[in-house]
């Protein structure tokens, strides 16, 4: 059964307004849109994640997660992720450069990009809808 509008509303609502968030936030993000807790253990894991450096998370047609330090140009970090040569062979839709306060991201479909803070996730909870296998 798909999720709904309604309950992503509702998970990324839980996300939102934290004062502090860990790297698990790609792993929290992925459940709130409605991917399979055993796809994303299996991620979490190894099992499926792609990615070769550490703070990394690339699933397959899914995402390409990394994590920064603060004060990192988290726009210039996306345009790295695009411009890596796992993007072009396993083509994750979303590209999420992130240092745990401020997330940037980009939709490789659609060629729309997001800058926000974390904790106003829930303004753009249509950026990363695709995820439940609907489009916005």
């Amino acid at each position: 059964m798909k999720i709904t509008l309604e309950q992503v509303q509702n998970n990324i609502a839980d996300i939102a307004n934290r004062h502090e968030y860990s790297e698990d936030i790609i792993y929290e993000l992925l459940a709130a849109y409605g991917r399979s807790k055993s796809a994303i253990t299996q991620l979490r894991e190894g099992h499926l994640n792609k990615a070769e450096s550490e703070g990394s998370v690339l699933q397959k047609d899914i995402v390409y997660f990394r994590t920064f330090p603060k004060g990192t140009q988290l726009e210039l970090q996306v345009q790295e992720l695009f411009e890596d040569p796992l993007t072009e062979r396993y083509k994750p839709r979303y590209l999420i450069a992130t240092n745990l306060r401020e997330l940037a991201a980009k939709d490789t479909i659609k060629g729309t990009t997001l800058s926000i803070k974390l904790a106003d996730i829930d303004n753009d909870l249509d950026f990363f809808y695709a995820w439940t296998g609907d489009e916005v």
